[in-house]
């Protein structure tokens, strides 16, 4: 990689990134004069500019642009604001392309069904795998135009995962990922088969009857996914 020196290099501004340290450290691991001679062997003399090194790679998700949401929680007693809670998302259409267009994946993409069969028996027997081998990727294949394919969107929220932001605002992530992948590539943790959308924010529970909590809940999932009901949209993507 041009902007790295070396294998060396890379693996070490890499490993910067997986330790999860803080910019202040790193800050202080350049103005350590006594780490002097590890330094001048790096291509990034500051934090700032390892970060930039990191940034300028030319693979993975770009203009990824987080946008930050607030929502107005209104009480059982009509006008009253009882709380505002924060989300945070992407642009879902963006991460459907970056993940159809991720080089890595072009062995594991399915673009059209198939229909499979087991020869073991008397008579032949359907299977059932992937996505792409079930009657209802055919039947909505049916209805495209020609050129056009199927993106099954696959959305997951892990409650067990809690995130916190900005002090005491806590979110449950969201995921996303897409049913033309295989199921192996979509589960490996080594690879970008699944991506985060956003954030869903954690509000009361229901059971003063004013149905907060599934309220945010609908509305915030309805605020990160609408541009994919955006068809104008779609014919921008590449």
């Amino acid at each position: 990689m041009d902007m790295f020196h070396g294998e060396c290099d890379y693996a070490f501004a890499t490993w910067l990134h997986r330790s999860r340290f803080t910019m202040g450290d790193i800050t202080s691991f350049f103005n350590d004069p006594r780490l002097r001679p590890l330094h001048e062997n790096l291509s990034y003399k500051s934090a700032k500019k390892w970060k930039d090194s990191l940034s300028s790679i030319p693979f993975g998700l770009q203009d990824d642009e987080w946008r930050i949401e607030d929502i107005g929680i209104t009480s059982a007693i009509p006008g009253l604001l009882e709380g505002v809670h924060y989300m945070f998302y992407q642009n879902v259409v963006g991460l459907i392309a970056f993940i159809l267009s991720h080089r890595p994946f072009a062995s594991e993409m399915a673009y059209a069904p198939v229909r499979t069969f087991n020869d073991d028996f008397d008579e032949p027997e359907r299977m059932y795998h992937e996505l792409h081998s079930a009657d209802w990727w055919w039947e909505t294949q049916a209805q495209l135009p020609p050129g056009a394919t199927v993106i099954p969107v696959i959305v997951s929220v892990d409650k067990t995962q809690l995130s916190m932001h900005q002090g005491d605002v806590a979110a449950w992530p969201v995921y996303l990922s897409i049913g033309n992948l295989t199921r192996s590539a979509r589960r490996r943790r080594n690879t970008p088969g699944t991506v985060l959308a956003g954030f869903i924010p954690i509000v009361g529970d229901d059971s003063d009857g004013n149905y907060t909590k599934r309220r945010a809940y609908h509305y915030a999932m309805g605020r990160i996914f609408e541009r994919m009901y955006d068809i104008e949209r779609w014919t921008t993507v590449r």
